[in-house]
């Protein structure tokens, strides 16, 4: 379905209104199938138990909290919270795009890359996969000069996973990586990271952090047990895209301000992606920054010159997404818990 999907938005390319009716079909179709699912993801059944368990004390962030409250006290099942949230994540995706000036075969990339990544993400982190679109979505408000409506979404967003809370903090830092200078910064920046990974363990680094917060120290130990498996073939090919795309916006691509503020984004997620092959967490924080991939891959498509090039770079963007797919549905599916099976008792 995501193969036809990209074939059709390339054959309608010239029609922006089919594009986009395109890319609703597709998220509602993906929305309604996961949203519908059982037994998906590996902390389904904490989200279930939280549901019908929790009655009228407030475990988890308010926000998402009053979402199960009041759909427990108006009778529906625990698939209406998957299927509630499965749609605001999948078309707050969709939102964005378009407010970040994507169009037509470019949006729709946006949403094929969406689909490879974060979509499977939010099939476990349901509350922070909320907080981490209502962000993306809103960022636009920010660099149109919106500070306050853009402090108000992120203040929202926190609703839903308390971790949002930390993207306040682009409203002071987003001057410094508007640059190409920021780009080179944060792009030698992050070799030196991917460097500290190959030769010393970021776990231990984690432990230290924790061992030391006020708050965490009395969950150094379980943080330090959340060690992950190391770099495998999935962050070496994101690792090698990432600085093709990256090499194509310092050499091929105009350099405005916005367009280095996300590719640095970017950069930072990246960063924080590979650091979480050490340490799951680590990938926590990394979620806000490595959301800005499906923008900032198409925005580079785009904006490439010469069309050949951009043609042929646009056919490696979609295998790259679409490899992922694949690898999440079959490859992925035991480890990550992604066997899927309806509400409806279908396989």
């Amino acid at each position: 379905m995501s193969l036809v999907f990209i074939l059709l938005s390339v054959v309608f390319q010239k029609r922006n209104d089919i594009s986009v009716c395109l890319a609703v079909v597709y998220l509602f179709i993906l929305s309604l199938i996961f949203g519908l699912r059982y037994g998906v993801g590996i902390d389904y059944y904490a989200y279930e138990n939280y549901f019908y368990d929790q009655h009228d004390t407030f475990r988890m962030e308010v926000g998402y909290s009053l979402v199960n409250y009041y759909l427990r006290e108006l009778g529906f099942h625990f698939y209406s919270v998957t299927l509630l949230t499965c749609f605001a994540t999948n078309y707050l995706a969709l939102i964005g795009g378009w407010l970040y000036g994507l169009r037509g075969v470019y949006l729709n990339l946006s949403i094929l890359l969406f689909v490879s990544s974060m979509m499977f993400m939010s099939l476990n982190g349901i509350r922070q996969a909320i907080a981490v679109m209502l962000v993306y979505a809103a960022l636009p408000l920010l660099l149109k000069g919106k500070s306050a409506s853009y402090l108000l979404s992120a203040c929202f967003a926190s609703l839903f996973h308390v971790s949002a809370v930390a993207m306040t903090g682009m409203v002071i830092v987003r001057r410094l990586l508007c640059s190409y200078l920021s780009v080179v910064v944060l792009s030698i920046s992050f070799l030196i990271v991917l460097l500290f990974v190959i030769f010393y363990d970021l776990n231990n680094a984690l432990y230290y952090l924790a061992l030391h917060a006020p708050y965490y120290s009395k969950y150094a130990e379980l943080i330090h047990s959340a060690k992950a498996s190391g770099i495998g073939l999935g962050i070496i090919l994101k690792i090698v895209v990432a600085f093709f795309i990256v090499f194509i916006f310092l050499f091929h691509n105009r350099k405005y301000k916005v367009e280095c503020l996300l590719v640095s984004l970017f950069i930072i997620g990246l960063a924080f992606n590979v650091a979480a092959t050490t340490n799951f967490l680590w990938g926590r924080p990394g979620m806000y920054f490595y959301i800005f991939e499906i923008l900032v891959l198409p925005m580079v498509v785009k904006n490439i010159y010469d069309r050949t090039l951009r043609g042929l770079v646009f056919l490696l963007v979609s295998a790259y997404a679409l490899s992922f797919i694949v690898a999440n549905l079959f490859l992925n599916v035991d480890a990550l818990q992604l066997r899927y099976q309806s509400v409806f008792g279908l396989p």
